[in-house]
Formats: structure tokens, C-alpha cells, sequence
């Protein structure tokens, strides 16, 4: 998976009913990507397959558009679902839930949602609740989340891109096989500075990673050349 959601915590587990909703999430960009992504809060008013969830709040998470590899972490906010939206879910006292969801290109790729239950602050009201709703009174509990992730198509790697232009040009069979060494090395350097990146918590300096090694063909001379035929040393295989 190129992005992949690696935590969210919630700020506020036990919150008042009417206050907003908060999280602080970590992505992992494996690879840069060419648009944004967008996150939405979303209510669920009715379980019943088929009924429209309410998005309380979105937001685009990029450079506008893009995102670079590397860690991101962010807090994303959204407002409460309103008294009438809890009451349309069913009775106060009864389970609802609120996800994340996470899109890439109008494709969702994760989705970490809550449970919610609404009780009283006081033990006495909660075990004995008033016909008419006291929202004062009234906090908002979030479960543990439960994380659902989707496979989806990303942008095309830069090793695939790599891969599809050397076969697209005509090289003779032993520079196709120094290509494909020089993709290996890459991906190779490639790893070893992403596991860096990940142990110490900070962006690599420069940006892109590149392969500094070059293949070179070997010259002689027209002497050593003229020497060698005279010799009878065939030149043709040698590099």
C-alpha cells in the first residue's frame, strides 16, 4: 500500500455531547502521490444498509495538490452531530457510530470507525433517565476504533515506470541485463534509506533518492586495439 493510515488517536474519548470531534492521525507515504487525499468524518444515523451517513466535516491533506514520502501527522476536527441527528439515530440511550474514511482519487483506501454511546454524567440519572432529554447532563463515549482497509489504484511507481521505459527501447541483451541490475540496486538503496527515515522520525535531506553508480563501457586505444588483432584476441564479446 503506498499510504497507509499508521495510528489515529482520539483527543477527546469522553467528551461533552456537543463538542467537536478530534483526532490526530499518522500517514505513511511510501511514494510521492500526485493528489491530495481526503478525509471525511462521517455519522451513522441509521444502520439499516442502504441509508446516507452524515459528513459532519472533509479535508484535504496535501501540498495542492500532491503529497512528498514520509511520515505526516495532522489533527483533524469536525463538529458534533447535532441533537437532531442523534435523536433521528433512534433513542439517546441507544448505540450509534462515527467513522474516518480516507479516499484517494474518489476511492476509499482506509476507514477507522467508533462506536458511540451517549450517557449520563450522573449515576442516578443514567440508571434512572428522564422522559425528557437532559443535554446538559449529557457526555459523549467513543469505543476503540475498528480500522477496515481497502485495496485501490494508486499512481504508477517510479520503479514500474522505470521497467516500462527500458523495454520500450531497443538495447541489446547485455545492457538489458545491466538495466535490470541498476533497477535492483535502486530499489535496494531505496529501502535501506526509507528504513532510516522510519527509525529516526525525520525527512531524508535532498528529497529523491538516486543511484549514484554508473555503468561505463571500458576504451582502449587504437595501439592496444591494432596489438590485440595482431594477436588474434577477439574484442567482439568483450566489454
Amino acid at each position: 500500500m503506498v499510504c497507509k493510515i499508521t495510528d489515529v488517536k482520539v483527543l477527546r474519548e469522553v467528551a461533552a455531547v456537543d463538542e467537536d470531534l478530534g483526532f490526530q492521525v499518522t500517514m505513511d507515504v511510501a511514494e510521492p502521490l500526485a493528489e491530495d487525499i481526503v478525509f471525511r468524518c462521517m455519522f451513522v444515523v441509521s444502520p439499516e444498509a442502504g441509508s446516507d451517513d452524515v459528513e459532519l466535516d472533509s479535508a484535504d491533506i496535501g501540498n495542492g495538490p500532491g503529497i512528498q514520502a514520509g511520515l505526516m501527522r495532522f489533527v483533524f476536527e469536525a463538529p458534533a452531530p447535532t441533537r437532531r441527528q442523534i435523536e433521528e439515530s433512534g433513542s439517546v440511550a441507544d448505540t450509534t457510530a462515527v467513522y474516518l474514511t480516507a479516499t484517494y482519487k474518489g476511492e476509499e483506501f482506509c476507514r477507522i470507525g467508533y462506536y458511540v454511546r451517549h450517557e449520563y454524567v450522573e449515576p442516578l440519572l443514567q440508571e434512572n433517565p428522564p422522559e425528557e432529554v437532559d443535554w446538559a447532563m449529557l457526555r459523549r463515549v467513543l469505543s476503540n476504533p475498528c480500522v477496515t482497509r481497502f485495496p485501490i489504484e494508486w499512481d504508477m511507481p517510479q520503479s514500474e515506470s522505470k521497467i516500462v521505459d527500458s523495454e520500450d527501447m531497443p538495447q541489446s541483451e547485455s545492457k538489458i541485463v545491466h538495466s535490470e541490475e541498476m533497477i535492483k540496486s535502486e530499489a535496494i538503496t531505496c529501502s535501506t534509506a526509507w528504513r532510516q527515515f522510519n527509525n529516526d522520525g525525520q525527512p531524508l535531506p535532498g528529497g529523491s533518492m538516486n543511484v549514484s553508480g554508473q555503468l561505463r563501457e571500458r576504451s582502449r586505444s587504437p595501439a592496444a586495439k591494432r596489438a590485440a588483432v595482431e594477436a588474434g584476441i577477439d574484442l567482439t564479446n568483450d566489454s
